[in-house]
């Protein structure tokens, strides 16, 4: 699109989104500066973490449909085993870039990734369609959820990175 239409949609998205009540509304835009850009968004992970004396974590060793936040939890949680792992193994005198060590954190990790990177795809992909019947499925199943307090619970955990 040109620069002259980019600028129309972004002022019209701009106008047109409801904001709090307390909240002023950014002023509009007179051009664009510079060049523009877009990222495809894709499912990646790498086939291991560990290099030598190195260890891949958040967007580096895996990324994810910005669902919800998952792709930062994801890198939270890595960062979280990480420094738990390092540290502790720092605290007996144990060499921080033991390969051993950086195998245990990427085992630990790559599979918690991998079950809520296959997750993840799986919701964007069903989340992202509105065929039927797979949308009224999808919207049967989600009040389903809804009533079962349990379940509900487990789908928040997991949605919390638990």
């Amino acid at each position: 699109a040109s620069r002259s239409c980019q600028l129309h949609l972004f002022n019209q998205a701009l106008s047109t989104t409801s904001l709090p009540s307390d909240a002023e509304r950014p002023p509009k835009l007179d051009a664009i500066v510079g060049p523009t850009g877009a990222f495809n968004l894709f499912l990646g992970h790498a086939t291991r973490y560990v290099g030598t004396r190195s260890l891949l974590i958040g967007d580096a060793a895996h990324s994810v449909h910005p669902l919800a936040g998952q792709g930062v939890n994801l890198g939270i949680a890595d960062a979280g085993e990480a420094a738990q792992a390092i540290g502790s193994a720092m605290e007996v005198g144990r060499d921080p870039g033991d390969p051993a060590l950086l195998l245990r954190i990427q085992q630990t990790r790559m599979f918690d990734n991998v079950q809520r990177l296959t997750a993840l795809h799986a919701l964007n992909d069903l989340f992202g369609s509105d065929r039927e019947p797979l949308a009224s499925l999808r919207s049967l199943a989600l009040r389903g959820i809804n009533k079962m307090p349990l379940l509900k619970r487990a789908f928040i955990r997991f949605a919390d990175g638990h």
